[in-house]
């Protein structure tokens, strides 16, 4: 935007140097050569945030960066780097607020540059700097860390400006009294709640009456609530009490104005929240909105008996089960009375539960499967849905045709060494998401029985290996995803990687595939490698999970194995990795030290980008968008 023109520069230069923030040699050595243009940019910057490039080239920037307000230092210092430009440079600023940031809040790091520092800070911030009045900490004790960091501490008590101190959660109480002694301070700020801090702590930081006056909560909730005013209608009574809408029109055109309308107030009007059984606060929050929307649904039911006719259908299409209680007097009702089950399009179980259900036993869901001829979604929530065999054999006899997705289900078998008939897949043909938990095995059929297998499934979570002999007899043409989770055992990924290539083969519509690798292999299993006998053009996504070991080294090897193992060039349409442990470094310290800056170099050789879990690639400074 700069180079559209002369106004343009004039307008957007400042902005572009408001905040700057510096994360390397390189970086600094570069802004040097920007602030010595004959615009001089450097009275733009206001915010500077300092990570790294502590060296000579920090005292040119700050002494051509006078307007500093908001000044930013990471205590991250490690013995190769120097702060000789940072120290020096000091004296020429005259922040407004100072935030010092440690990486590692139980154990600070002591070499030289580190003392220089803190020395240089106690000294600016007792003679230089009155413009300060807010200081940002993250560590809360300077008494064990040295002369320089006490002096800084006492810097901090002998200021006559400093107004605002903030630290993070759980102060040293000895440290905030310290604190409190600098007559200028007007609050200390702490970075919680009290409800997270807990009752023990707040007993003891509330008989500080030293301190009590300063305090304030940051994060605490301090929106006004006010009540809301309920404004009082004067019921307007009806002039015909005898009157009845479409009283004059036949009983089909009556009941088809009232099925709409209650469509529309019972169904068409509730929008679903978004689930995800590993957010707890959401499911609790999901929770809440479905016994809501049972309860207005149920309002309906009960205003007439024709309205009791015409709901009663949308009143069971949706229903939510609290735990397995719930859902055994369901299936006891419908034993009785089956005609509701064929309402039933969804069968849902509460993705919080208030009361544990663990100790009840397994529902019945034959008697339910029998009567929901019509069932499409069959989801279970934080605790999955437990079926027995032969009630999912009898899901699949009854729902197989109209079943679109399954997810959050456990189907347990009597005798997990008796391997099933992989010929139940073939009634699930409208299948397209299936999460697959059982310990049940499968035989294998006959060449090209069981290969039309689950024709409309696209997306496959397999957490259980059991059903691995069943997928290598199944084509799945329209498959898309493929995920393989970590419960899985290293052993089992032996015996299902080496037939992968063959899985590999048969979908060939595969777009993505998620691995989720266990823990530490032994020595005698190697992690997993990708491979496949063709080139597959269809997979354009990955993603990989590994949990970190007791042992970083082992971690780090058995990564390199997967990296440099795998065959990339059998997937020529490949373009993305994503590695779920992957953290990008931030400095030049921590970039040197990284091996995945070195794996991303070699993939990015197969034009494959490989990015963190919120989709952030290594990008290698100062090459700008050529990569």
């Amino acid at each position: 935007m700069l180079l559209v023109c002369k106004a343009w520069l004039r307008v957007a230069t400042p902005l572009l140097y408001k905040e700057v923030v510096l994360r390397s040699k390189a970086q600094a050595g570069a802004l040097v050569a920007a602030l010595r243009g004959k615009h001089d940019p450097g009275r733009f910057i206001k915010k500077l945030r300092l990570e790294g490039g502590f060296g000579a080239h920090m005292n040119y920037i700050l002494k051509c960066s006078p307007n500093v307000t908001d000044l930013f230092i990471s205590t991250a210092i490690h013995s190769p780097d120097t702060t000789s430009g940072l120290v020096l440079g000091l004296p020429l600023l005259n922040p407004t607020r100072l935030i010092l940031f440690e990486k590692t809040v139980n154990r600070l790091p002591m070499n030289k540059w580190v003392l220089q520092l803190f020395q240089a800070l106690a000294d600016v911030m007792d003679q230089k700097w009155s413009n300060l009045n807010t200081i940002v900490l993250t560590h809360n004790n300077f008494d064990s860390a040295g002369e320089a960091r006490r002096n800084f501490q006492k810097a901090l008590v002998m200021s006559k400006t400093i107004q605002i101190i903030s630290l993070q959660k759980f102060p040293r109480i000895s440290f905030m009294n310290k604190l409190a002694e600098d007559p200028s301070l007007c609050t200390l700020e702490i970075r919680s709640t009290p409800e997270d801090m807990g009752t023990r702590y707040m007993d003891r930081l509330t008989a500080e009456r030293r301190i009590t006056p300063l305090l304030k909560f940051t994060d605490a909730d301090t929106r006004i609530r006010t009540p809301i005013s309920v404004t009082e209608l004067n019921v307007i009574l009806p002039t015909d009490p005898d009157f009845r809408p479409m009283a004059s029109a036949t009983a089909a055109v009556s009941d088809s104005v009232w099925d709409r309308i209650l469509h529309i107030a019972m169904i068409s009007n509730e929008i679903p929240l978004p689930r995800n059984p590993n957010d707890f606060s959401r499911a609790l929050r999901n929770e809440l909105h479905d016994m809501k929307i049972n309860s207005r649904r149920l309002n309906f039911v009960l205003v007439s008996k024709t309205f009791c006719r015409l709901a009663l259908p949308y009143l069971y299409r949706y229903p939510t089960f609290w735990d397995d209680a719930s859902l055994q007097r369901f299936s006891n009702s419908l034993c009785f009375n089956p005609a509701p089950g064929v309402h039933v399009r969804e069968i849902r179980t509460s993705d919080f539960t208030f009361k544990s259900s663990f100790s009840q036993p397994t529902p019945n869901f034959v008697p339910i499967f029998s009567c929901t001829s019509g069932l499409t979604k069959l989801v279970g929530g934080v605790r999955p849905i437990s079926l027995k065999w032969d009630a999912f054999e009898t899901l699949a006899q009854t729902a197989g045709q109209t079943l679109v997705e399954m997810v959050q289900c456990f189907i347990s078998v009597r005798d997990h060494l008796v391997p099933r008939e992989p010929t139940i897949f073939l009634d699930f043909t409208a299948l397209r998401s299936l999460r697959w938990s059982s310990p049940a095995t499968f035989v294998h059929a006959a060449p090209g029985l069981v290969s039309a297998a689950l024709p409309s499934l696209e997306s496959l979570h397999v957490e259980s290996p059991g059903i691995f002999s069943a997928l290598q007899q199944f084509d799945l043409p329209m498959l898309r995803r493929l995920v393989l989770d970590d419960s899985i055992e290293a052993s089992a990924w032996d015996s299902f990687m080496i037939p992968c290539l063959l899985f590999f083969a048969r979908c060939s519509a595969l777009m993505s595939l998620d691995l989720r690798l266990i823990g530490q292999y032994e020595e005698e299993i190697y992690p997993p490698r990708l491979g496949c006998p063709f080139k597959h053009h269809a997979l354009v996504e990955l993603s990989v999970r590994k949990d970190p070991g007791a042992n970083k080294r082992i971690d780090h090897e058995e990564w390199s194995s997967f990296w440099g193992g795998s065959a990339w060039d059998d997937f020529p349409s490949l373009r993305k990795i994503t590695a779920a442990p992957l953290e990008w470094p931030t400095n030049e310290h921590a970039i040197s030290k990284s091996p995945w800056v070195k794996w991303s170099a070699d993939l990015l050789v197969h034009n494959i980008r490989l990015v963190d879990k919120q989709g952030t690639h290594w990008r290698p400074r100062f090459q700008g968008s050529r990569r």
